[in-house]
């Protein structure tokens, strides 16, 4: 399975939320959002890449 496709249902709520929930607060007038590309530090064991 591609990255990205497994978590699409994840995009969206985030995107609803941050253009339905955080746009449509009078004192948000810009915002701006980054993938996660890589988690540096979890629990468990460390897969090789």
């Amino acid at each position: 399975m591609r990255r990205g496709v497994r978590h699409g249902g994840r995009a969206r709520a985030l995107y609803r939320y941050l253009t339905e929930s955080l746009g449509a607060l009078p004192a948000i007038g810009r915002i701006e959002t980054a993938p996660i590309i890589r988690t540096v530090k979890r629990f468990g064991a460390v897969l090789p890449l």
